[in-house]
C-alpha cells in the first residue's frame, strides 16, 4: 500500500515524543519523493469510550486491550489525523527497556542462599503462579521441574518463532510439556538472563542450587528488549504480520515483511498481562518480574504505559521491577530560577549523547564541547520550540587540523500531557576524538529567569567523570521504570560477597561496589521518581548471585570474561548444564518475587499496597542510622521469613524469634522433625531440602512448637536432634530453638502433612 506524505496538522499533546519523532521523520522522507510504503508502529491508544472504530476506521490493527487502554499497530500516515479524533485519548509508543543486570563489570559469583535467602520450608510457592517476563529463557531448564522430574512450566510465550499461534497472535504458545521439550531450538538461544532470573525466583533444588518458590507454577513470557537479534526482529515482525492480517493478499504483509513496522515497550504490557490472564483463568494468585527497564527521562512521557501496569495489579495479582543498575552516574541537575548553571557533562561511550530537558519559561542552552579551537553552540527555548516538527539544528567548524569534521547539536520541543511544561530533547554529534579533545566532556550552561531540569543519559552522559575515581554512590532519580510506577514492587540490590571460585577453580574478586558488604550496592536504582515518589520499595541480595544458565547457549560462544562467571557443571540427562554469576538489580528483583509468592501462598488476596505495607513492618534496616522509607533502600532489605511470621499473625508469640538460626537446619522425616548444625563455613540453603542428617547440635537446646494461633503445643530437649511431632494435627507450625547461641537460637516455620 502506497500513501503519499505531506506535513499535516496534529495535536501533538496527544502523542509521545517516539511517535511524534516516526511522524516527523515518515514526512520528511516522503518530501519531493515518489509515494513511500506504509510504515506501522506497535504503540498504546487510550480512547475514551471503547469505541474501536476511532482506530479501526483508520487502518490500525488492534491486537489486544486493557480497558480502553489498546495495544495496536497504528499506520503512521494516519498518526496525525489519528490525534485529532476526539475519541483518541492519548498514543503512546517508547523505546524498548533493556535486561537490568551488568555482566561486564561484575564478573563475580556466589550462591544465592548465601545471600541470607532461606527458604522457610512451610512455604514453597505450592498453588502460586510465579510469572518471567524476559530474555533467553530456557523451557526445558531441569531447575524447572518438580521433584518427579516434570516441569512446573505451566505456559510459555515465545514470541520469536515466526509462528502466529502465541498469545495476542505473536510467536507460539507452548502449553504442554511436549511442546516445551520441542521448544529446546528456540531462536532465543544467545541470551541467557531470563533462565538465570527464573531460577532465582522458582528454582527447584538441583546442583546444589535452589530458588526461592521451588514449587510454584511457572509462566514464562519471552519479551520483546533492547539486543535482539536481526533475525528474532524479523521473526517477530512476521508473526505480527500474519496474525494481524484478515486477507493475505493484504498489502500490510508486504510491507511490513519489509520491516516496515517500529516495535515498542507496547510488548512489556503484552508480556505481563500474559501471565495475569494464565492466572485469572486458573484462579490462583501471581507474582511477575519484570527485570528490566529503561532510564526516566524529562522528555519521555510513560502515563499510559503506567496506568496499563498498575491496572494488571489488584487482590493476588504483584509485579515487581528491578530499580535498575547505573546510580553511578550523576544524571538531574535543576537550575533554579534567576541563576545561572555553569556544569560539565562527561561522555561514557558515545559521541552522540541525547540529554533532556523541560521547563515552563524562557532559558538559553549553550554547549562547548572540549575540544581544541571549538566554538560554543548556542540555542534557545524559543527557537527550538519554533521549529516545530522540522526540528532545530545548529552547527560549527572546529579551526583545528585534527578535526575534520563540525560540532552538531539537534534538539525538539514536546509538550507533555503529564505536565504543563515543555520537554526538550537535545542530542550532540561530536567529531570522532582525536588528540584534539583535551578531556571526554563538554561544558553545558543555562541562562534565563526560568527553572530548568536536565537529565543527562546512564549510558552516554553524565554530571560526574566515570573513572577509577570518579564513580559516586547511588545518585538520586536513577530508578528506571517500570519501577517508577506507583503500584510495582520496586527492586534494589544489596552486597553480601565480593568474590567466588569459578568452575575452574580460579578466585575472582570483584571489587566495583563503593559501599560496604551487608549494604546496598553503589549503583544500585535510586529514587526520587521524576514525579517525586520514594523509590525503591525494597531491597534483596542481588550480588555475585548463582542460577541457572541458558541450556540452549554454548558456553564456548561466550566471551572470556563471560565464561569466568560459570561455577558449576552438572550432566543431567545426557546434556551439560551450567549455573553462572550475575549481579545486578535482574538478580534483587526475583528474589522479591519468590518471596512474593510465598507470601500469597500464605495469603492468596495480597495486594501491591498489603506487600508494601508488610515491607514497612518486617525488612530488615542494614543501617541502624538510617530513617526508612528512604530513596537508596525503601522499606530495608526483604525479609521473607518475618514477612510469613506477620502474615499469619505470629509475630505476637512471647519467646519467638523473629529470625531464622544460621547455623541450624530443619528437614521433616515424616512426622519427625530433624534439626542438624551447620559448620561455620556453611550458610543456610544451600543444600536442598532433606539433605542434612540428623546429629545433635554442640550445646544443649530446648524446642517449642507453637500453633499458628499461638499456643505451645509442645516442648522438648532433644538428645539425638529429633522430636517426634506424630501427636500433632496437620497443618503450619512455628518451631522455636533455644540453645543460648545467636547462631542456633531462632525460628522456622514447618508444614505437617
Amino acid at each position: 500500500m502506497a500513501i503519499q506524505l505531506s506535513a499535516q496538522k496534529a495535536d501533538r499533546t496527544k502523542l509521545s515524543p517516539m511517535l511524534i519523532d516516526r511522524m516527523t521523520q515518515s514526512v520528511a522522507t516522503a518530501r519531493g519523493t515518489e509515494p513511500v510504503a506504509e510504515e506501522y508502529v506497535l504503540a498504546l491508544v487510550k480512547l475514551t469510550d471503547g469505541d474501536v472504530t476511532a482506530l479501526t476506521r483508520r487502518g490500525c490493527r488492534i491486537v489486544d486491550s486493557m480497558g480502553t487502554v489498546y495495544v495496536a499497530l497504528l499506520p503512521v500516515s494516519q498518526l496525525a489525523p489519528l490525534s485529532l479524533d476526539q475519541r483518541v485519548v492519548r498514543m503512546e509508543a517508547n523505546p524498548l527497556s533493556r535486561p537490568l543486570t551488568d555482566v561486564t563489570r561484575k564478573v563475580v559469583g556466589a550462591d544465592l542462599a548465601s545471600q541470607g535467602v532461606q527458604l522457610p520450608q512451610a512455604y514453597t510457592g505450592r498453588g502460586v503462579v510465579v510469572g518471567v517476563c524476559d530474555v533467553g529463557l530456557d523451557f526445558t531448564n531441569p531447575m524447572f521441574n518438580d521433584a518427579n522430574g516434570q516441569t512446573r512450566i505451566r505456559q510459555a510465550w515465545d514470541i520469536y518463532t515466526g509462528e502466529n499461534t502465541g498469545y495476542a497472535g505473536f510467536g507460539t504458545l507452548y502449553t504442554t510439556p511436549e511442546q516445551l521439550a520441542e521448544a529446546r531450538g528456540t531462536c532465543d538461544s544467545t541470551r541467557f538472563h531470563g533462565t538465570h532470573v527464573a531460577a532465582i525466583a522458582a528454582g527447584s533444588a538441583v546442583g546444589g542450587y535452589q530458588g526461592i518458590a521451588s514449587e510454584a507454577d511457572i509462566v514464562m513470557s519471552l519479551t520483546h528488549l533492547s539486543g535482539c537479534t536481526d533475525e528474532q526482529k524479523a521473526a517477530l515482525i512476521n508473526s505480527a504480520n500474519a496474525t494481524l492480517s484478515d486477507d493475505t493478499a493484504d498489502p500490510l504483509i508486504r510491507d511490513v515483511a519489509n520491516k516496515k513496522l517500529t516495535l515498542s515497550n507496547a510488548m512489556e504490557a503484552l508480556a505481563v498481562k500474559h501471565v495475569v490472564d494464565y492466572a485469572k483463568a486458573h484462579g490462583q494468585p501471581c507474582v511477575v518480574n519484570c527485570s528490566f527497564g529503561a532510564q526516566q527521562t524529562l522528555a519521555t512521557d510513560y502515563s499510559l504505559q503506567e496506568e496499563v501496569m498498575n491496572s494488571l495489579t489488584g487482590p493476588g495479582r504483584i509485579i515487581v521491577c528491578s530499580a535498575g543498575n547505573y546510580s553511578d552516574g550523576i544524571l538531574h541537575h535543576v537550575k533554579p530560577a534567576h541563576t545561572r548553571m555553569n556544569e560539565r557533562m562527561w561522555l561514557k561511550g558515545s559521541l552522540t549523547p541525547t540529554i533532556t530537558l523541560r521547563s515552563a519559561g524562557r532559558f538559553t542552552l549553550k554547549l562547548l564541547p572540549d575540544i581544541e579551537g571549538a566554538d560554543t553552540l548556542r540555542l534557545t527555548s524559543e527557537a527550538i520550540v519554533g521549529a516545530g516538527d522540522d526540528g532545530y539544528e545548529v552547527s560549527a567548524d572546529i579551526n583545528n587540523d585534527d578535526v575534520l569534521d563540525k560540532f552538531r547539536v539537534e534538539a525538539r520541543a514536546y509538550t507533555l500531557s503529564s505536565t504543563p511544561l515543555t520537554a526538550f530533547t537535545v542530542t550532540l554529534r561530536l567529531p570522532t576524538p582525536t588528540r584534539a579533545y583535551t578531556t571526554p566532556s563538554f561544558a553545558i550552561v543555562i541562562e534565563g529567569d526560568a527553572e530548568v531540569e536536565v537529565m543527562g543519559a546512564s549510558n552516554a552522559a553524565t554530571f560526574n567523570r566515570l573513572n577509577a575515581t570518579g564513580y559516586v554512590k547511588n545518585a538520586p532519580y536513577t530508578v528506571t521504570v517500570p519501577a517508577a510506577f506507583k503500584d510495582m514492587i520496586a527492586v534494589g540490590l544489596t552486597s553480601h560477597r565480593d568474590s567466588v571460585t569459578n568452575i575452574e577453580g580460579n578466585r575472582i574478586t570483584y571489587e566495583y561496589n563503593n559501599n560496604a558488604l551487608g549494604t546496598v550496592v553503589s549503583w544500585s536504582g535510586t529514587g526520587p521518581t521524576l514525579e517525586g515518589r520514594t523509590k525503591p520499595d525494597v531491597v534483596a541480595p542481588g550480588h555475585n548471585i548463582v542460577s541457572a544458565f541458558n541450556g540452549n547457549c554454548q558456553p564456548a560462544d561466550l566471551s572470556a570474561s563471560k565464561r569466568a562467571q560459570l561455577v558449576a557443571k552438572e550432566r543431567i540427562a545426557n546434556k551439560d548444564y551450567y549455573w553462572k554469576a550475575e549481579s545486578g538489580t535482574s538478580m534483587a528483583a526475583p528474589v522479591v518475587t519468590g518471596t512474593v509468592a510465598l507470601w500469597l501462598q500464605a495469603n492468596p488476596q495480597l495486594t501491591p499496597g498489603d506487600v508494601k505495607a508488610i515491607l514497612a513492618i518486617t525488612a530488615r534496616h542494614p543501617e541502624a542510622d538510617e530513617t526508612y522509607p528512604n530513596c537508596r533502600y525503601g522499606n530495608g532489605e526483604i525479609d521473607a521469613y518475618r514477612g510469613l511470621l506477620y502474615i499469619n499473625g505470629l509475630t505476637g508469640i512471647e519467646g519467638l524469634a523473629a529470625h531464622q538460626p544460621r547455623q541450624l537446619s530443619f528437614r521433616l522425616s515424616g512426622r519427625t522433625l530433624i534439626l542438624a548444625p551447620l559448620s561455620a563455613a556453611a550458610v543456610p540453603g544451600t543444600s536442598p531440602s532433606g539433605s542434612a542428617s540428623a546429629a545433635a547440635p554442640s550445646v544443649p537446646f530446648t524446642v517449642t512448637i507453637y500453633a499458628i494461633g499461638g499456643q505451645s503445643v509442645l516442648r522438648a530437649q532433644p538428645t539425638d536432634g529429633t522430636v517426634d511431632l506424630s501427636h500433632l494435627r496437620p497443618g503450619i507450625y512455628a518451631v522455636q530453638v533455644d540453645s543460648g547461641e545467636a547462631a542456633t537460637t531462632g525460628s522456622t516455620l514447618i508444614r505437617l502433612q
